[in-house]
């Protein structure tokens, strides 16, 4: 992944020039990220996991939900490039408390976004009712029965940035403290046995 923008310099326009040419590549614009969520970390596009499971009668239920953060220089905000998440209340959009290190192997709570000590407790999403309504509209249009969206806060609402067809339901399992306090896990775990 590369960012290039006014600070690249001709070394690293030439690197990224040579590697684009020979790989396949996905080419979009910088996102502006809503100022709320700037105020956390404003070095990457911090974008919010949304897993979604379509049951067997039909009814989409919302899994876990969580967001990403960038650290440091980070330009992404995946937990495997070194990041932090932080579970989020399904209802009402607010964090939890603490936030969990992937360089620690999430075994590491965190209060503050580390790079900006932004506290993480008592902040609730803006517009997180949109986000809500614009998964559920993308998983009727996609209906892969276990989708993870990843979704952006900008100035002028969300924006779905990708669904995943792997959900990787880890990390959105903290945000209701573990599968076996999701009902609806228990038929997603029994299903392929039957």
């Amino acid at each position: 992944m590369f960012l290039i923008d006014n600070d690249t310099s001709m070394n690293e326009y030439q690197k990224v020039f040579d590697e684009i040419i020979i790989n396949p590549y996905l080419h979009q614009e910088v996102i502006e990220q809503h100022k709320e969520v700037n105020k956390i970390f404003d070095g990457t596009l911090n974008t919010i996991r949304i897993e979604t499971y379509i049951d067997k009668k039909g009814v989409i239920h919302f899994l876990g939900v969580f967001m990403r953060f960038g650290l440091g220089n980070s330009i992404v905000d995946h937990s495997s490039a070194g990041g932090l998440f932080i579970p989020i209340d399904i209802e009402t959009g607010k964090f939890f408390d603490h936030g969990y290190m992937s360089k620690y192997n999430f075994s590491k709570k965190c209060l503050e976004h580390p790079d900006t000590k932004f506290k993480f407790k008592g902040f609730t999403l803006p517009d997180f009712e949109n986000v809500k309504e614009i998964v559920i509209d993308a998983t009727k249009k996609l209906p892969r029965r276990l989708i993870g969206w990843d979704v952006a806060l900008t100035p002028d609402g969300p924006i779905i940035i990708e669904g995943n067809y792997n959900a990787g339901i880890f990390a959105g399992e903290y945000s209701y403290n573990g599968y076996k306090n999701k009902p609806i896990f228990k038929e997603i775990i029994e299903e392929p046995t039957k």
